[in-house]
C-alpha cells in the first residue's frame, strides 16, 4: 500500500481531468524528476490511469514518452483525494 503525503495528494489533485505529465509538472513546486516517480508509484498502485489519445486507458507507458502521456484519477484515487488519506 502506498502511503499517500503531500506531494502525492499535490499530483493526484492535479489528475481530476485528464493532463499530460510535462503541464502538471509546470502546476507544481517538485522537480521533474520527483514527479516521475510519484506518477509512477501512483500508476502502480491504481491510484491513476494511464490515457491514450483518444482518452482510452492504456496498459503500459513508455518511460520515454511519460512526459507526453495524460493521467486521469481513478475510482481508488478519487477516494484516497476526498479522504485525505
Amino acid at each position: 500500500m502506498l502511503e499517500i503525503l503531500d506531494d502525492e495528494r499535490a499530483v493526484l489533485s492535479r489528475l481530476i481531468h485528464p493532463e499530460r505529465l510535462s503541464d502538471v509538472i509546470l502546476e507544481l513546486s517538485l522537480s521533474t524528476p520527483v514527479v516521475i516517480d510519484i506518477t509512477r508509484q501512483l500508476l502502480h498502485y491504481g491510484y491513476i490511469k494511464a490515457l491514450d489519445a483518444q482518452n482510452k486507458p492504456k496498459l503500459g507507458v513508455d518511460v520515454d514518452a511519460i512526459l507526453k502521456t495524460q493521467f486521469q484519477l481513478t475510482a481508488k484515487g478519487f477516494e484516497a483525494l476526498e479522504q485525505g488519506i
